[in-house]
């Protein structure tokens, strides 16, 4: 008797925890529905918030769902947001060589966007500007490094490499 009442037993928790996963996949295709309709009604914001419920349900695809939100904090201009998603994107997956090169490219473009603003002959007066968009380079160079070092589409690396190898004076390192 007491067997079978433990194996009822078991059975039912069985089924209470397969109609939870149900559930929770349901609520995860759910969600990533909502995502794809928010953001093809420019609704960010929604997005933003299904995004963030999808990090707790979808643990597998975390690194992924970062990026997604650094992107979408970059497109708003909030780059605070966007290096701190891209980093937590970095730290669920250390071979995401797509997260390496977002936050190597967000440094990247922003010291590239100071140093056009300056003509290359007055960049040494402009001192102190200069040196703000090489800082921003010299943040790039290690992501774009390790992101080259893990892709295989290595194509996408070689402009912004041979930009910041060329500004920071790193000649040896230009192909």
């Amino acid at each position: 008797m007491k067997q079978w009442m433990t194996l009822c037993l078991i059975l039912f928790f069985g089924t209470v925890l397969t109609a939870q996963n149900n559930t929770k996949k349901e609520q995860i295709v759910q969600l990533y529905t909502e995502v794809d309709h928010f953001l093809k009604e420019g609704e960010t914001e929604s997005a933003r918030m299904s995004l963030e419920k999808l990090l707790k349900l979808d643990k597998s695809n975390r690194s992924n769902l970062y990026l997604a939100l650094g992107g979408m904090a970059e497109q708003q201009l909030d780059t605070g947001k966007a290096i701190k998603y891209y980093k937590k994107s970095i730290s669920s997956d250390k071979k995401s060589h797509t997260a390496y090169y977002s936050m190597g490219a967000l440094y990247f473009n922003q010291g590239v966007e100071i140093l056009e603003t300056i003509p290359m002959d007055e960049q040494p007066q402009s001192v102190a500007t200069t040196r703000k968009g090489l800082d921003f380079l010299k943040k790039a160079l290690p992501y774009l490094e390790q992101g080259f070092r893990l892709s295989d589409d290595r194509d996408i690396y070689e402009v912004p490499l041979n930009t910041v190898y060329r500004y920071l004076n790193l000649a040896s390192k230009t192909k």
